[in-house]
């Protein structure tokens, strides 16, 4: 093979090499196993908020169940996964202790339904950045995802 050639074999794996690292930034889907994770997004904050919302899909390929007992993140000192509630007219934020995720099966955590609350972030979360956080299961163990940052859509 020429130079000409070589170079250009290298640059297009360089070019298919950076695009799918950036799909995994950009929180498209990471698969570890058994498990998918996707559709990860956090919210804007704004001025001095100090807690932060996101969201994300976890599928369960395998057949036996799962449990997703904690999640991490360096950019804040709690995260936890909430479910909201009506009482008496009121929203209630409660933590959920774990989120099992069926075999052959999945969990959404999308507004409304459920969330995920990253409590004491050390900086705004800005839209087009990206969060770093670690996903923990009972059998899967730890997953490392990326959630963008972004606005609800209108």
């Amino acid at each position: 093979m020429n130079i000409f050639k070589q170079g250009l074999l290298f640059s297009t794996l360089a070019a298919a090499s950076a695009i799918s690292i950036e799909a995994s930034a950009q929180g498209q889907e990471i698969k570890a196993g058994e498990i998918s994770i996707s559709q990860g997004v956090v919210r804007p904050t704004r001025g001095g908020e100090k807690v932060g919302i996101g969201f994300l899909i976890v599928r369960n390929n395998a057949a036996t169940a799962d449990r997703l007992i904690a999640i991490e993140s360096p950019i804040a000192e709690n995260v936890e996964v909430h479910r909201a509630s009506i009482d008496s007219g009121a929203v209630r934020q409660h933590e959920r202790d774990g989120i099992p995720v069926p075999p052959n099966g999945e969990v959404s955590l999308p507004s409304g339904a459920g969330h995920i609350m990253f409590e004491g972030i050390e900086a705004p979360f800005t839209e087009g950045d990206t969060i770093a956080a670690t996903l923990v299961f009972e059998t899967a163990g730890r997953i490392p995802v990326t959630f963008r940052v972004e606005s609800a859509p209108r």
